[in-house]
């Protein structure tokens, strides 16, 4: 009797003009949310608490969930994965896929998630140093001992998972640590540290940052010394006013990589890294040398197993974060947002980043967050319209048809999508008391588009360098179902005004599509 042929495993590819995820050998986007930290620590809680309900409600595909070493390996080479197998048997019994969150030697740029055994131990487990010899939270990412011991774990967690799950792969991907880096400090000022730093910066990264040197992070690159690149050089010299960021970056991503390739040896399954983003602010007021987007080139030199490196987004400048870490060699994922405006961001970073996951944090117990405005409404009415429209949406990621929409201050903006210049205005200011506009504009032919959304308009034009005018055989207004198109009326007059598809200014979404043809 022949065994059951198993389906091959989830993997990042790249697909025409962008990255996709691939699950049962179609490309997949994860409309997610993020449990928040300590819901997951207890399978009574999760049930209790009906947490598992409250992410359903979203209208979601899958759940960022938090796996802590603390509860994995409680005492030494003793390992309990009970609480894993239990919020694997939950998210099956919900519907739902799982990213799991490996919470290891580095949450939050502390290690308090390690186990006991790994803290009170600071001979074997050296915490990194502070100006004036102060001890961090932090252990030191050139612990070899500690580095062995959370791939020791890890490997053995990713075991465990294709043990359970290889067949069903309720699993699709795993983030590895979170937002890394020393707080307080730009380097570890440990005598350790401090001798390693005096060292040459090590020649795999010289050669590389030499070999890539017109594609580097603008803000790396003026930082550097070019003439040190391909030779020795010290942290100091190479680098000038980044050289304790970049230092602390090269160490931790190496230390990183260790703990990937052994989980990706026991299952290869795809893994990234998430960062606390830096915001303006000077190393150790945020973690420094995490992968933020001037650290990406040392990390990706660094941390080859890597699949991604991901941002996770609080700020207002959210268009420009998904731009900054949408790199050739970086997949966009975003595993955190702010919850008040996921409805609004998950567009753009579909439509416009084309990323492969996104997720506003602490969904399942939004209440523990007051001062978060969470629109679960929208939300859910935001991934209802998304899930319908995914498999359009995978098909014009990768053939470059999709642009997003997110409102800023400005009234209007133009943009190019094939053949035609659209103009897309929103219907009222940012801020004056209507929601933002936000949504997406899909080319379906090469004179056939679908704008979904609210609060904005587009009108068509022919390209300057195609001439002439254009105007429409037609537009309905109507939904997707599954990726076909359900017309609920044909619009025309008022309705499509100014060669426009016009969206509703409520919280509601709205879906229009239209044909247009050009004459001279």
């Amino acid at each position: 009797m022949s065994k059951k042929k198993l389906k091959a495993l989830p993997r990042i590819q790249r697909n025409g003009g962008c990255y996709q995820l691939m699950v049962d050998g179609q490309p997949q986007i994860l409309l997610a949310v993020e449990m928040q930290n300590s819901s997951a620590s207890s399978l009574e809680f999760l049930e209790k608490q009906g947490c598992w309900k409250q992410l359903k409600s979203y209208n979601c595909n899958a759940a960022l969930v938090p796996v802590c070493w603390e509860q994995v390996e409680p005492e030494e080479g003793h390992f309990d994965f009970s609480l894993v197998d239990g919020i694997i048997r939950a998210a099956r019994r919900h519907g739902l896929r799982l990213v799991l969150l490996w919470f290891g030697t580095w949450k939050n740029a502390t290690s308090s998630y390690a186990p006991a055994w790994v803290k009170t131990d600071l001979q074997r487990f050296p915490r990194c140093q502070l100006a004036g010899g102060r001890t961090s939270r932090t252990i030191s990412p050139l612990s070899q001992e500690a580095c062995q011991a959370d791939s020791r774990a890890f490997a053995r967690l990713m075991e465990h998972i294709h043990k359970i799950d290889r067949a069903e792969q309720t699993v699709l991907m795993v983030q590895v640590e979170n937002e890394v880096g020393l707080l307080g400090a730009e380097r570890d000022f440990s005598p350790e540290a401090e001798q390693v730093f005096r060292q040459p910066v090590p020649a795999e990264l010289l050669h590389h940052l030499r070999d890539h040197w017109d594609e580097l992070y603008p803000t790396l690159r003026e930082n550097m010394d070019r003439a040190f690149l391909g030779k020795k050089g010290s942290w100091g010299k190479v680098f000038h006013a980044l050289a304790g960021e970049a230092f602390m970056a090269w160490h931790f991503a190496r230390y990183i990589e260790n703990v990937v390739a052994a989980g990706k040896a026991a299952y290869g399954l795809p893994m990234f890294v998430n960062c606390w983003l830096d915001s303006g602010s000077p190393p150790g007021v945020f973690p420094s040398g995490g992968p933020v987007a001037k650290m990406l080139d040392i990390w990706h030199t660094a941390a080859p197993s890597v699949d991604a490196f991901a941002p996770d987004i609080y700020c207002p400048e959210f268009a420009q974060v998904c731009t900054d870490f949408n790199r050739p060699f970086n997949p966009l994922i975003v595993p955190e947002s702010l919850p008040e405006k996921a409805a609004l961001q998950a567009f753009w970073a579909v439509a416009q980043g084309k990323s492969l996951c996104f997720a506003p944090f602490g969904a399942d117990s939004p209440h523990c967050w007051p001062d978060w405005n969470w629109q679960s409404e929208d939300l859910n009415d935001t991934y209802a319209l998304l899930r319908e429209m995914m498999p359009l949406i995978t098909a014009a990621q990768a053939e470059g048809r999709i642009r997003g929409v997110l409102q800023a201050s400005e009234m209007e903006t133009r943009l190019q999508l094939g053949d035609y210049q659209l103009c897309v205005h929103f219907n009222h200011k940012s801020g004056a008391g209507w929601p933002p506009a936000a949504g997406l504009i899909l080319q379906l032919g090469p004179d056939e588009f679908v704008v979904a959304g609210r609060g904005f308009s587009v009108a068509f034009a022919p390209a300057p360098d195609r001439g002439g005018n254009a105007d429409f055989l037609w537009a309905e207004e109507g939904r997707f179902r599954q990726g076909k198109w359900m017309a609920e009326r044909r619009l025309n007059g008022d309705d499509t005004w100014e060669f426009s598809l016009r969206l509703t200014n409520g919280p509601e979404l709205s879906c229009r599509r239209g044909k247009l043809y050009r004459y001279p």
